[in-house]
């Protein structure tokens, strides 16, 4: 794990209102805290201008970094943060903890259980709902602690590139195989020790026990999603440049054979490619056949319902079932409310 590093705000990127440009500014965020420990409507601290539960900062910091804890200094009706996002790569807003608002009359360190980002970024947002209280929730400073270089997924060694060599290689193989009309060369002892589907069928009395002749793979499998299989097989890792559709072919076929590894694998590589344009092909893809891929569509759903206006503009939006779109809107609409 790298060397944790620790940074206060640095510029306010973004607001829904303040009470005033001076003592009560959104700027007022940015640095140490000033007010805190003190509890009350005191000068120093952001204060909204509006009361309601619509209130927001973004709040934007001198490095980019995984993100592993926030702590937010609250001086006025603490307990007015419901949701605490950080922004991906890709510009759209990663959800890190949510839940109800309260109302506390006295000052505190609001830290959120959250796990550490997966993604670097240099912003975060808070939304603040200032219903609860009927007055000013207000923030004095906002911290955040992460690293800079994560440790998740390790680095690849030197054996799953070797490794890789021998993917539908010729070399010492001794098992060819037939998929989509294309030919593999493989190694059985890997095969067989890396999947139970081929471990029974080179192991049982099968007739694909001994035979030198082509083995065919039947049932409806694709070429190049069967190639990316077996780079999994010999390297415990899949190509980088998989797009979320063919991700989503890998995790049936390794459904097929009963690689959960390769499973995991495929659905936090689709959780990591999200992004507004895509999101809505992923979620068909997931659900368009037997089996459903359920983690899969559950988090598609929550990344279009907290991003729903972006990913409304998208043309694939439309052609969402009526019963989806209700679903999300409802959850969007929760999501508002807490």
């Amino acid at each position: 794990m790298g060397q944790e590093v620790e940074l206060w705000v640095l510029r306010v990127a973004a607001f829904s209102s303040q009470y005033d440009s001076n003592g009560w500014s959104a700027s007022k965020v940015v640095g140490p805290p000033v007010v805190f420990p003190q509890y009350g409507d005191i000068q120093g601290a952001w204060a909204p201008g509006s009361i309601d539960n619509a209130q927001y900062l973004e709040l934007e910091f001198a490095e980019h970094l995984f993100i592993k804890s926030i702590h937010i200094y609250e001086t006025y009706n603490a307990g007015g943060v419901h949701r605490v996002s950080a922004k991906r790569p890709d510009g759209s807003w990663q959800t890190l903890w949510s839940g109800a608002p309260t109302a506390l009359q006295q000052s505190r360190i609001f830290s959120p259980v959250i796990s550490c980002t997966a993604f670097k970024t240099n912003q975060i947002r808070l939304d603040v709902d200032c219903s609860v209280c009927g007055t000013w929730a207000e923030i004095d400073s906002v911290q955040i602690i992460g690293i800079k270089q994560h440790s998740e997924p390790p680095p690849l060694e030197k054996l799953p590139l070797d490794l890789e060599k021998l993917v539908n290689s010729d070399l010492f193989s001794d098992v060819t195989l037939l998929v989509d009309g294309k030919m593999f060369h493989a190694h059985r002892a890997i095969l067989a020790t890396r999947c139970d589907y081929f471990h029974a069928m080179f192991t049982t009395n099968m007739r694909e026990k001994s035979t030198r002749n082509p083995i065919e793979i039947k049932g409806d499998i694709r070429s190049d999603v069967f190639l990316a299989v077996l780079h999994y097989l010999y390297t415990n890792t899949v190509p980088s440049d998989l797009s979320c559709d063919m991700l989503t072919s890998v995790w049936r076929v390794a459904d097929q054979f009963n690689i959960d590894g390769l499973k995991d694998l495929a659905t936090y590589k689709v959780e990591q490619s999200l992004n507004t344009d895509n999101v809505v092909k992923v979620y068909t893809e997931a659900t368009s056949q037997l089996p459903i891929i359920e983690k899969i569509q559950e988090m598609c759903l929550n990344y279009i319902s907290n991003n729903v206006h972006a990913v409304s503009q998208s043309p694939a939006f439309v052609d969402l079932p009526q019963g989806i779109m209700l679903e999300i809107i409802q959850r969007a609409t929760a999501g508002l409310k807490l």
